[in-house]
């Protein structure tokens, strides 16, 4: 198989695919043992039709130089080639560059638009200036006979497959889209602290020390799941000085909010305060500085009513 060359895109002005063609004959002069493939001939509109008789008389009858109509199965080209050849005018991130990358071709382009923030130069391939030396030297670089050419070219495709791999799959992208989206807009997550981050349960069966029974299905509020006649005994212990300040969080819950908090969340601790305790407030606040540093004191939220609090999550 010949060294194939592939320019594929709709044949159009802006595109320049006449360019590659004359390019691709002065590089090649009387080797037979290249060719170039120009892919997306169509003839709907009259300048495509002018244009696509513009890039046959460029071939000039070349046998080298294939013309083939647009089509959906471009794999059939990528398959059969070894360099993309693009030489565009105008663009902004033309998709053949980052398909060609993907199936592990150098790419040889223009620099114009957004190509340049595509590829690397003489990494992934070659930017180039529309100057017709600098074409021709680059296909007569890159397309030479021999083993340290074809090592080039694969060696660029390798790199260009693991950058395109990176950037232009549908997971990074969605990886990169989330990363700014989090940036610009962070989502708010509103943690509760009682019984979500803060073993509360725990600590209050720890200090009650089975002074009786306790059953927990009869209800959210811990003096209503002991025997009446121990009701306020319970009320009293978490009345103490120090009964908050000394819970301990749940198993894993510090590391899921510091998780929660590098992946770009904005975290608040949105709690209600017992109110007739006179330590509840500060201690919830002395609690979160313990176990998540002083500027965790500003994402508290302490309120009776966590309705009228807004968040995401």
């Amino acid at each position: 198989r010949p060294l194939t060359v592939l320019c594929l895109g709709i044949l159009c002005p802006r595109k320049n695919q006449h360019w590659a063609v004359e390019v691709f004959r002065e590089f090649a002069g009387d080797r037979r043992d290249v060719r170039l493939l120009v892919v997306g001939a169509r003839y709907v509109r009259q300048y495509e039709i002018d244009y696509v008789d513009k890039v046959k008389a460029a071939a000039g009858g070349d046998p080298r130089i294939e013309i083939h109509d647009v089509t959906n199965d471009v794999d059939q080209f990528y398959r059969q080639s070894d360099i993309l050849l693009v030489t565009s005018l105008n663009e902004v991130t033309p998709m053949v560059i980052a398909e060609s990358m993907m199936r592990s071709l150098p790419v040889v382009t223009t620099n114009i638009g957004g190509i340049p923030e595509v590829l690397q130069h003489r990494t992934h391939g070659l930017v180039l200036p529309p100057e017709r030396l600098a074409f021709v030297s680059a296909l007569r670089e890159l397309c030479a006979p021999g083993p340290d050419s074809q090592r080039r070219r694969l060696q660029m495709g390798a790199a260009a497959k693991k950058h395109a791999d990176e950037t232009f799959s549908n997971a990074s992208m969605v990886a990169s889209f989330r990363r700014h989206a989090l940036r610009l807009s962070p989502p708010v997550v509103l943690l509760d602290m009682d019984g979500v981050v803060v073993d509360w349960d725990a600590g209050f069966l720890h200090a009650w020390r089975n002074a009786s029974p306790v059953d927990r299905r009869k209800s959210y509020a811990m003096e209503d799941c002991v025997p009446p006649s121990h009701r306020q005994r319970a009320i009293d212990l978490f009345h103490r000085r120090r009964f908050f300040a000394e819970l301990r969080p749940r198993a894993g819950a510090v590391a899921a909010v510091r998780r929660m908090a590098s992946l770009g969340l904005r975290v608040y601790f949105c709690t209600s305060p017992v109110l007739t305790s006179p330590w509840c407030v500060s201690e919830k606040y002395e609690w979160v500085v313990r176990h998540f540093g002083q500027g965790a004191a500003s994402r508290v939220i302490i309120t009776s009513d966590k309705t009228a609090v807004r968040g995401d999550v």
